[in-house]
């Protein structure tokens, strides 16, 4: 979003594969939540406060699961 800031519903719509209608809800909700701020024009949001907290939050798991998963693995070499 901050990229891409004019982004269409229908574009982030086509490359998740979902219909305009289920994106449509989907911000519905995320802005409900208080994750994303509608701007002046309805298909103008942005992340909020709170959304940068959460995905901070949520990409600091990932990047720790990664971590765990990747010390797990063992690589076998067949010779």
């Amino acid at each position: 979003m901050r990229n891409y800031p004019h982004v269409k519903q229908k574009e982030i719509a086509d490359k998740l594969g979902l219909t305009v209608q289920a994106t449509f809800n989907y911000f519905k909700k995320l802005a409900k939540d208080g994750l994303v701020e509608a701007g002046s024009k309805r298909a103008d949001y942005r992340l909020a406060s709170k959304g940068v907290v959460l995905l901070c939050d949520r990409m600091k798991n990932l990047e720790t699961y990664v971590k765990t998963v990747k010390n797990d693995l063992t690589i076998e070499h067949h010779g």
